[in-house]
């Protein structure tokens, strides 16, 4: 059973519609934000370029066009800032995709532990640290690591997963569903996260939120077809 209050969702629900709205409104208007400054400082260039007093140099190098350049690099920040702003702290997305496999072996594919780091590709190695098999650290090529916990578990059904990244300062609820038969089997994955970060909230929702499930899905494909 899920954990009391890891997820407190009562407050935001009243505003989850909106949300899609908000962060598509915030980009929208970062990018004209973006295009109207960008195209201000090309006018401002163009105007000003047989200016004398935006055309002197300093130590044989010419300035002009560094207030062109400086303003570029004000907008994006800003624009970067704006997004993760809007964005909201907790948010969530889900993916399904077709197996040509049983439900049954798809279900021991993302259960069975000691096979992740052949079947992913980030995993390097598994380190369990419960007993029971419950809950385990899962190291990446890279160094970094990923604490993982089953948090509700119903057998050839539905596996939950709680996936804290400490170095982040990231927290991740993600929902394994299977349907299916004897000869094909759908997975679906839906993950809410939690990310307290503004800057890390601001490349989650440029780069999309859907990575993480899109490269397990992937991988999973292409291990079953092995």
């Amino acid at each position: 059973m899920a954990k009391k209050g890891y997820f407190n969702s009562t407050k935001n629900r009243s505003t989850a519609l909106f949300r899609p709205i908000l962060l598509l409104s915030c980009k929208h208007v970062a990018f004209n934000y973006l295009l109207f400054f960008s195209n201000l400082n090309a006018i401002l260039f163009g105007c000003f370029k047989h200016w004398d007093i935006f055309a002197f140099k300093y130590n044989g190098v010419k300035v002009r066009s560094l207030f062109f350049f400086v303003g570029i690099l004000l907008a994006l920040g800003f624009s970067f800032v704006l997004v993760g702003f809007c964005a909201p702290v907790e948010q969530s997305s889900e993916l399904s995709k077709e197996f040509n496999c049983s439900k049954t072996e798809l279900w021991e594919r993302i259960t069975n532990v000691d096979l992740f780091p052949q079947m992913k590709d980030e995993v390097h190695r598994v380190e369990m640290i419960d007993p029971d098999g419950t809950k385990w650290i899962e190291y990446s090529k890279v160094g970094t690591q990923t604490v993982m916990e089953i948090i509700e578990k119903v057998d050839g059904e539905k596996l939950v997963l709680k996936i804290t990244d400490p170095e982040l300062n990231i927290e991740k609820k993600r929902v394994y569903t299977l349907f299916g038969n004897d000869e094909n089997s759908v997975l679906s994955i839906k993950e809410f996260t939690r990310v307290e970060k503004l800057l890390l909230r601001s490349t989650l929702a440029i780069s999309g939120n859907k990575q993480g499930i899109k490269k397990e899905l992937y991988n999973l494909e292409q291990y079953v077809s092995l």
